[in-house]
């Protein structure tokens, strides 16, 4: 049994070795470095900066995701914008104090901190799902910082069609938690639209990592949750441009969001992408269709955006 222990010892060793090299090797080509910051309610907070001379773009992951999801997006920014991605308060290699919140007003006053050291002046801001809701809440308390807003399947409000996350959750079941090499492959099924079969060893190292933080995981779902105030009635209070992007086969927020905003945001330029055959994570599906939107949208509304 000992023998057996040590063995497998190595082979998470081995796994995570192979793994972290290569994630460093995709920073290296994203041509970012990884930084961090002390912010007062949450410790260090973690940050992704690749380096420029013109205007500040900051990243918003979503809930039990990392700042490292956006690398693809990041090589489809033009090199001469400056580029912020934060591992929220809690997640990714960002501090998880034991005696730390994490509802929705934490999250939001954890990236205050943490962007007020990082980016004093003004940026433009892109946040995806529960990333999205806290770039909304941001926005409308810091309106004359924020320059332009990108939202990705914002998990601020109930779309008018459940998705088969929310259906669940309804059912008692939180599919968003992760215990078990299972419940980590039926996770990444609601992320991608089509089923992703991730090598060697990037789905053992995961899923592990997403096990040993299981109950940290569950103790920040259970603030969030309890934390939530739906936005539908603060849309209307938004006046600077919006770029809303969805996948068209979303199953953790349904697709429909996209007519509240359509209804709802009557006094900001708004515009919407809804890419097909794409799920929650366009990012990783989609990067060089949602690069080349996001390019065309700082083009259109930013006199001094690079080409």
């Amino acid at each position: 049994m000992i023998v057996l222990g040590g063995v497998f010892a190595g082979c998470h060793y081995i796994e995570d070795t192979i793994y972290d090299t290569g994630v460093a090797i995709t920073r290296i080509y994203a041509g970012v470095s990884v930084e961090s910051v002390e912010t007062e309610s949450h410790g260090r907070v973690a940050y992704l900066h690749r380096q420029g001379e013109g205007p500040t773009i900051v990243l918003l992951h979503g809930f039990a995701a990392q700042k490292e999801l956006w690398l693809p997006l990041i090589r489809e920014i033009p090199s001469e914008y400056d580029v912020v991605a934060l591992d929220l308060p809690g997640h990714g290699a960002s501090e998880r104090l034991p005696d730390a919140r994490y509802r929705t007003e934490d999250f939001t006053e954890g990236v205050e901190d943490a962007l007020g050291q990082i980016v004093p002046g003004e940026f433009h801001l892109l946040g995806s799902s529960v990333g999205g809701m806290i770039a909304m809440r941001y926005t409308l308390r810091h309106p004359d910082q924020v320059k332009t807003l990108a939202l990705i399947s914002p998990a601020a409000f109930h779309p008018p069609v459940q998705s088969e996350v929310e259906r669940r959750l309804a059912e008692g079941e939180n599919p968003l938690l992760i215990e078990s090499r299972e419940e980590f492959e039926r996770f990444t099924d609601l992320l991608f639209y089509e089923r992703t079969t991730m090598p060697w060893p990037i789905g053992s190292v995961l899923s592990r990592r997403s096990i040993e933080r299981s109950e940290h995981r569950q103790r920040m779902w259970n603030d969030l949750w309890e934390s939530r105030e739906e936005m539908d009635e603060e849309l209307a209070d938004f006046t600077l441009p919006i770029l809303l992007v969805w996948g068209a086969e979303d199953k953790v927020v349904d697709v429909s969001g996209v007519e509240v905003f359509r209804e709802t945001v009557v006094n900001a330029p708004l515009e919407v992408l809804v890419l097909e055959e794409t799920g929650h994570s366009p990012m990783l599906e989609r990067p060089e269709d949602l690069g080349a939107a996001y390019r065309r949208f700082l083009a259109e509304f930013t006199s001094a955006a690079p080409d």
